[in-house]
């Protein structure tokens, strides 16, 4: 069966957004949120995650997305989303805003391959969810995909969202 989803542009399909959209507009199984970017902090504050709290969605069910190339701090953040009654959270590997990809995170860090092992290797034993990615065809080169779709049939990701398009 097809899915529909309601994709996520920063600034726009906040929960708001989506809650209203869902009372209007039917068809959509569901939403993935706008990326939270990982912290380095011991505790992750209700504002850091006000957006995908679950009392402030429910007029679909939300998936949330990770912004991180920090595979400890991803984990915190995933662990922090499964006690908040999320099953699957969404890894970012297409995120195109330069601010974002200098960082190498997002599409910035689809050429580094062993990384991306690397912090596969770390996060998926580590987190209690499932763990779905989205991604584009490459940062500067299209040819990207090709070596990072072997990488990702290694590991048991539920989902791969491809953005047929470079980062750039």
């Amino acid at each position: 069966k097809i899915k529909l989803y309601l994709a996520p542009i920063q600034g726009f399909t906040n929960s708001l957004y989506r809650n209203l959209f869902s009372e209007y507009f039917t068809g959509f199984d569901l939403a993935i949120a706008p990326f939270i970017a990982s912290v380095q902090a011991k505790q992750i504050g209700r504002s850091h995650i006000k957006d995908i709290l679950p009392e402030n969605n429910s007029g679909m069910p939300v998936i949330p997305q990770i912004l991180s190339n920090d595979p400890d701090g991803f984990i915190q953040l995933a662990s922090v989303l499964f006690d908040l009654g999320y099953n699957t959270v969404n890894w970012n590997l297409g995120c195109p805003f330069p601010i974002v990809a200098k960082k190498k995170r997002g599409s910035g860090f689809l050429p580094y391959t062993k990384e991306i092992g690397s912090f596969l290797d770390k996060v998926i034993p580590a987190i209690p969810n499932r763990l779905s990615i989205k991604t584009r065809t490459g940062w500067k080169n299209s040819s990207d995909i090709l070596d990072l779709i072997p990488l990702f049939n290694r590991y048991p990701i539920s989902e791969i969202i491809i953005h047929p398009r470079i980062g750039i």
